[in-house]
């Protein structure tokens, strides 16, 4: 959950989407983001991105305004479980690989896989 949207996770290694501005209407159907293999262990907002620790994958960078954009994979880990972030915006992961609690560096220029 975030300020302005909410986000679901799938066993079909997908995202459901929720705008919170969308959420006067009477129904709300949620936008939905396919994963390709990557699967969703785990997700953290920064800002208006979000992140996602998906296993072998690394971790997921994904923009949600002004709409959703897949921006590229992190793959400083090996395999990402769990992802947070802190109060100064510092995103950490755990790595399953590693057995390793890692500081996750995030690119200014999107890295595709």
């Amino acid at each position: 959950v975030s300020a302005g949207h909410l986000v679901a996770a799938t066993r079909a290694q997908q995202l459901l989407v929720w705008s919170r501005t969308a959420m006067t209407n009477a129904i709300v159907t949620p936008e939905t983001l396919p994963l390709g293999a990557a699967y969703p262990y785990d997700m953290a907002f920064r800002g208006e991105e979000l992140f996602v620790a998906a296993g072998a994958e690394g971790v997921l960078r994904i923009a949600m305004t002004p709409a959703l954009d897949p921006l590229g994979t992190i793959t400083d880990v090996r395999f990402a479980t769990h992802i947070r972030v802190d109060g100064d915006g510092t995103l950490w992961v755990t790595d399953r690989a590693r057995q390793a609690l890692v500081k996750l560096l995030v690119p200014a220029k999107p890295i595709y896989r």
